[in-house]
């Protein structure tokens, strides 16, 4: 059997998949997330495992799937670090590509990671859900929406909680999440956010 990764391009997750495959000799193609966009031709039949990888940290890539999810004006954006775009875009022009390569696949095709699957991986609040629907223990959700600070600050006196983690419906790893702990005198919120070097 041979191997194709779709991925976006110098990414480190299909270089490391790619020495993997190499150490026991595998044979292996690469398909850039911008030929799929592009509407390419793609070899995706025969005896084939197909992987496909997070876009990862590519932001031009970012700006198309942002564009695919109607974001308005999504190609004007620059990269600005700790600027948190809205997510729910992109999780809709996240899934329309991920449908985009299912529906390309040949029924020969062995997709290792399902897009259904993958998509919903990317949505915090329904994997949770599923999760606690299938009794896997889990942090319990207080909120699934929060509408203002007011709002949470007022939830949480309701509640006497004092510390809480605030996540993103949508996304990967930890992007935006946050970590907010509250006592009488302050409150101090831990987040992911990186500096712009501005």
């Amino acid at each position: 059997m041979s191997f194709t990764t779709i991925g976006a391009k110098n990414s480190r997750r299909v270089k490391f998949w790619e020495e993997a495959l190499a150490k026991k000799e595998q044979k292996h193609t690469f398909i850039n997330y911008d030929d799929v966009l592009a509407q390419k031709p793609l070899e995706l039949n025969g005896s084939l495992s197909v992987r496909i990888t997070s876009p990862g940290e590519d932001f031009e890539l970012y700006k198309k799937i942002l564009a695919l999810g109607d974001f308005p004006n999504a190609e004007n954006l620059v990269l600005d670090k700790g600027l948190i775009l809205p997510n729910s875009n992109w999780h809709v022009g996240w899934k329309k590509l991920l449908n985009t390569i299912e529906t390309r696949c040949d029924e020969s095709v062995r997709i290792m990671n399902a897009p259904t699957s993958i998509a919903l991986a990317f949505d915090k609040l329904q994997s949770q859900k599923l999760l606690q629907l299938r009794k896997v223990k889990t942090p319990k959700i207080y909120l699934e929406s929060v509408q203002s600070y007011d709002h949470l600050m007022d939830f949480l006196k309701s509640e006497k909680i004092h510390q809480i983690f605030i996540k993103p419906y949508h996304g990967s790893s930890a992007s935006g999440i946050m970590a907010l702990r509250i006592s009488s005198q302050k409150q101090m919120l831990y987040t992911t956010i990186a500096k712009s070097g501005k």
